[in-house]
């Protein structure tokens, strides 16, 4: 890959014709005529052939920041950020996808986050990883609706109506519900 420093005020930075089809670009960016745009570093992709640009097509890697640490012998892979195009692209349009990698077990990293086209935010893999934990809990989630948990009975085996002793544990627990208050709510709260 090529690379170009471009300083061209008020622009996002292009000059011309580029020694390869994948170049990095330091500029100064704005999206008006002024120049409080401040700096931008761009990781920046075309097909073709050198000095030359021409559409990216479905999901093609834009750009990866590598993070990599020392074994003794060799530097290896501890996580990366890529961009990667997502979906058809238009003229001013190339949708895309931003993916957020580290290494757990094995020699490569995994994909554990990704911000899709939507703006969706999801795991890496279904069903493989919890958002927090026990000492590292999220302190409130805003959401439109609540959680939604797998309920469909295609998930589900050995599905029966409860027995005559089941049923009276129910209406046992039913008068046992109560409400309460977190304490550090009330402290904070009142």
């Amino acid at each position: 890959p090529g690379f170009a420093a471009n300083y061209v005020p008020g622009t996002q930075g292009s000059s011309g014709t580029y020694n390869s089809h994948s170049w990095l670009s330091l500029a100064q960016w704005s999206t008006s005529t002024a120049t409080s745009g401040g700096a931008h570093l761009s990781m920046n992709k075309s097909n073709g052939v050198a000095g030359t640009h021409t559409i990216v097509g479905d999901n093609q890697r834009i750009g990866a920041i590598g993070f990599a640490g020392s074994d003794g012998a060799k530097f290896v892979g501890v996580a990366d950020i890529i961009a990667t195009s997502d979906g058809t692209p238009g003229l001013n349009n190339i949708p895309g996808k931003l993916g957020f990698y580290t290494t757990g077990t094995g020699a490569t990293p995994e994909e554990r986050l990704r911000i899709d086209t939507a703006g969706v935010v999801h795991p890496g893999a279904d069903n493989a990883q919890t958002i927090g934990k026990a000492s590292r809990r999220w302190s409130v989630v805003y959401a439109g609706t609540g959680t939604i948990n797998t309920s469909d009975e295609r998930e589900k085996q050995e599905i029966t109506d409860l027995d005559e002793a089941e049923r009276r544990v129910a209406v046992a627990v039913k008068g046992l519900v109560k409400k309460y208050k977190y304490n550090d709510a009330v402290a904070i709260k009142g």
